[in-house]
């Protein structure tokens, strides 16, 4: 009998966290990831179905939860030319997912695909956290290269950067970083702009 009441229990405060948020679809609703991103409102949940979306993806106002539905299932694929981009020591980083100036962005269950579009965007980074910090976890970041791979240093699965003085917390579970140029993951420590 206890078990049972805990059960309820849990099951009640589960669906009254579940009615504080917005479920917001890809493909159900929204044509790109981006504009779930844009039409985000604080605290809501934007579930990205099965299939591939060739875009970059750019947060920067709330502390948004991206689900994908598997990594064998949901991809973001680089375009050709990332538009989104932050500097850094001298350089432009230009990241296929990129969170900047959020304290809790979460991406989970998808492939963070680049591509092998790192010949046109110079500091290539699959999944980019600038000034920002988050959890990601169940994904699969691959492809962040030159086509065709050669020596250049300049290609990056994971990379973290915070030049704010202030603190930012950043988890990675279960994720596979497969076939990359330079880095897997990179956090500098230091930050000269």
């Amino acid at each position: 009998m206890k078990k049972f009441h805990l059960f309820v229990l849990i099951s009640l405060l589960s669906a009254a966290c579940a009615m504080s948020q917005t479920a917001m679809h890809v493909q159900s609703g929204y044509a790109t990831i981006q504009s779930a991103v844009d039409a985000d409102d604080a605290g809501d949940v934007i579930g990205v179905v099965a299939g591939t979306y060739a875009e970059q993806v750019h947060l920067t106002a709330n502390n948004i939860p991206l689900h994908g539905s598997g990594t064998s299932n949901t991809f973001i694929e680089s375009p050709a030319i990332l538009a989104s981009y932050f500097t850094t020591a001298g350089h432009d980083y230009k990241p296929v997912v990129y969170a900047e100036g959020v304290a809790n962005f979460t991406l989970n269950n998808l492939t963070v695909d680049g591509d092998g579009r790192g010949g046109a965007n110079d500091r290539f980074v699959g999944v980019g956290f600038r000034n920002a910090g988050g959890v990601v976890q169940d994904a699969d970041v691959l492809g962040i290269t030159e086509t065709p791979m050669n020596g250049n240093q300049n290609c990056d699965r994971v990379y973290a950067n915070n030049n704010t003085g202030g603190h930012f917390s950043l988890g990675c579970s279960n994720v596979t970083i497969s076939s990359y140029q330079e880095n897997g993951m990179i956090f500098p420590t230091k930050s000269n702009s």
